[in-house]
């Protein structure tokens, strides 16, 4: 279940406090997600979330849902794989690199995930001085 997590936070770009809210927000469990319906469910409402915040979103909602669909179906791996049918045939280069950065004074873990030639970067607010969530 902590892989899975991982996963979705992955593929959310988002912490597993706000995939748990969201889930509880729709009211869905993990065991719920192993239908694909509902991690499609949860897959829109966390971009809708991501588009509230103005932060990157998910381009291929439908991929991103196969792929996790398929770590939960092999619970086993820990490897990162591409998506099958992902166009091309080519193999999947990933690189991850984390560091914490500050901006204006506020903490950030910033995540840096380049895969295919398209860079995301995500950062999780780590302290900041008059934080409100």
């Amino acid at each position: 279940e902590s892989s899975f997590m991982d996963a979705l936070s992955n593929a959310f770009r988002a912490n597993a406090d706000s995939i748990l809210m969201t889930m509880e927000t729709l009211g869905l469990t993990m065991d719920d997600l192993s239908d694909q319906s509902n991690l499609t469910a949860l897959a829109n409402a966390m971009n809708e979330g991501a588009a509230n915040l103005g932060v990157p979103q998910i381009e291929d909602i439908d991929a991103t849902v196969e792929s996790l669909m398929n770590k939960s179906n092999d619970t086993e791996s820990t490897a990162t794989t591409g998506t099958a049918g992902g166009g091309g045939g080519g193999e999947s280069d990933e690189e991850t690199t984390t560091k914490i950065v500050t901006i204006n004074g506020v903490q950030y873990l910033e995540i840096t995930t380049t895969e295919n030639g398209v860079t995301t970067t995500t950062r999780t607010v780590l302290t900041a001085a008059n934080a409100s969530i």
